[in-house]
Parts: structure tokens; sequence; C-alpha cells
């Protein structure tokens, strides 16, 4: 009563799809009134979170941000007749996977330990210009705060760049990521960063997590719009602003703050506010989607930031301009405190909320 039609083409993000992005499967019946729900299985995981739970809708979408063997399994019901029955499509995305056993591979500051061979390559891909430039934009006994810190890939060089002298707070919420990281320090013999394994966020104690076993790269919680389709393990995690984590834990301002947080960016960035007014560090953000970009431009402008485009150095007219000009995708800003004060801008501040992350935001 139920078939299954895969379409590989669907993208709500409005981009180009490939086939290990966006998946939409379409569904068949036999008559209307049929409700179904849907779980993914990608190799020999099954998640438990359903894609959909029972609805009576005509497709289910879905990321796919791992290679491998994906079988999508969809139960149905008559509510009139209790009839009811499970159907499966089982695809695969390539290229496949040549190990799924921890891998080390080297990048900017040494080998890094990566949960598997696609997650390894995938640190050359993340190896961005800001990465090769740390030495020139932190100064040797500084700190630094990653905020997404990942397995390391700017905790280190992060810390190489400081020296002994300086500090490296590595702020990183996923479990699957957090021995990585600790490795990868500890491979490079750095003594002189501090992991936080808990997650910043707008003041919420705590939050869900999405974590998918096949890219650690990507995991999503609060309102990120990232987490729609995104099939996973969901967990929940400590969680504080980044201004409660300073006070809490008594750090040190930073020279440099680093955010890359997959689509909650707008989110947790009101309760930075009172270090970035008081410390005015260099901000590195990556910005998921153009309805990030319009909050988080006027936001830091408005504490006195100037805007930069990360990779080229082109510098945006306003914030308005770098909303303007972003595009579809990710963009990584750079923000500098040009000593602009709160009074000298005409501008009422914006509020940020939640509802800046949705179906808008972009996945990478």
């Amino acid at each position: 009563m139920l078939t299954l039609h895969q379409d590989r083409g669907f993208d709500p993000t409005g981009r180009r799809a490939t086939p290990a992005t966006w998946c939409r499967v379409t569904l068949g019946r036999g008559h209307d009134g049929l409700e179904t729900r849907a779980f993914l299985r990608h190799e020999a995981i099954l998640y438990p979170w359903p894609l959909r739970d029972w609805s009576d809708g005509d497709a289910i979408d879905f990321f796919l941000e791992a290679p491998g063997r994906y079988t999508l399994i969809v139960e149905w019901r008559d509510p009139r007749s209790r009839d009811g029955g499970r159907e499966h499509l089982e695809f695969a995305v390539s290229p496949a996977v040549s190990s799924r056993q921890p891998t080390r591979t080297r990048a900017r500051g040494g080998r890094y330990w990566a949960p598997n061979a696609y997650e390894a390559a995938m640190i050359k891909r993340h190896e961005s210009r800001m990465i090769l430039d740390l030495e020139r934009l932190v100064p040797r006994g500084g700190v630094v705060y990653d905020i997404g810190a990942n397995i390391g890939l700017w905790s280190v060089p992060a810390a190489q760049a400081v020296g002994p002298g300086g500090q490296v707070v590595c702020i990183e919420p996923s479990p699957l990521c957090i021995p990585y990281l600790v490795a990868n320090l500890e491979a490079a013999d750095i003594t002189w960063a501090t992991v936080l394994p808990l997650a910043v966020s707008d003041g919420a104690p705590r939050i869900d997590l999405r974590l998918s076993y096949g890219n650690s790269h990507l995991s999503t919680g609060g309102p990120s719009g990232l987490g729609l389709g995104k099939p996973g393990h969901v967990v929940t995690v400590p969680a504080s602003s980044l201004d409660g984590i300073v006070e809490s834990y008594g750090l040190p301002d930073p020279d440099l703050l680093k955010i890359d947080v997959e689509g909650i960016e707008a989110w947790i960035l009101p309760g930075c506010g009172a270090l970035l007014e008081r410390a005015r560090p260099l901000v590195v953000l990556e910005v998921h989607g153009v309805d990030q970009a319009r909050v988080v431009g006027p936001a830091l402008e408005y504490v006195g930031y100037r805007l930069e485009d990360a990779e080229s150095g082109e510098r945006f007219e306003s914030a308005k301009d770098f909303a303007r000009r972003f595009g579809p995708g990710v963009r990584q800003l750079l923000a500098r405190w040009e000593g602009a004060s709160v009074e000298d801008t005409p501008a009422a501040p914006v509020s940020v909320s939640s509802t800046a992350s949705g179906p808008g935001s972009s996945a990478r």
C-alpha cells in the first residue's frame, strides 16, 4: 500500500545538491489517509530518533552527511482499517569509506586523530586561511577561546601560536569529539590548553545535541536550523552563556574568540555581550546562512566591531552590506573592534532570538 521513491536532487537550502547532501523520499500511497513514521539506518547504526513521527505528509526530507550504506525504514498505518506495515528503501552514498577505524592525518599543527578516514579527509578541507594566519592574528603569550573546538583543528595551531606562556580554552559539547580533541592536544605536547565539555548557549543551562556517528564535525543543538532533517543520536549536555562560563571558571579575557557552532551563532551571541564590550577580542565567526548574517552582523557592529571576509580580507561597508552580499552557504567572518562606542552607533541594538535559526540556515 506504500511505495518509496528517492529524489537526490532535492535541496531546501537552494544550493546545488550532491548525493551526499539532502535527500527527499516521496511516498506513493494506495489511498489517502495513511500515516507514516520513518527511521534511518546508516551502516550498522539504526538511529532511534525518528526522522518524522506519525504524520500524513507526502515526502520525507533528510540530510545525508557521510558516505556509506543507508536504509530508510518507513512504518505506515491506516487509522480507519487499522492495517499497517513497514517498507524499506536502501541506497548508498559515495565515495566508500576506506576505513571506519580511528585514523591519523597531517594538517596545520601536526598529525591529528580523526574518528575515521572520511573525517580525516574532511580535516584537509577545513584547513582555512585563518588557521594558517594564526601566528599573525594572536600575540605570543595571548589567550584564545575556541568555541566549537571539535577535534582540535583550530585549538592545536592556536596553542602553538600563543606558546606555553599563553592559554587556549577549548569549549566543545560533543562527547564524540572530546576524546579526539584531548588526544590531539596531547600528541602535540600542548599542556597550556583547557577543555570544557559543555555547550555555549543564550543562558540555557542545558541543550539537546544531535550527534551523527558518521560525521562528528556536524553536531547540532539548541535552535539550529541545521538540525532539521538531520538523523542522529540526541543527548542532553550542560550549557551556559559565554559570559557565565567566563565568570564561573575565572577565565582570562581572550585576545581572539573563534566561534563555530553550526547555525546557532545568532542565538548565543547575546550571552557574549559583556565579554565583547569589556575585552574587545578579535572575533572569527563561521556564519551559517543569510538569516544568521542578518543578526550577527548588526549585533557585532552595535558594540563597535567592523566586519571583513576572513578568507579574502575584503572589508564590508556595514553589517547590512555583509548580509546583502552573503549569498548561499557558509562564510567565515572576521570582526575587529575599531573604537566605535555604542553611543556612536545610530541604529538600535538588534534583538537576537532563536527565530534567527531556521530552514533558511544552510548546512555545509
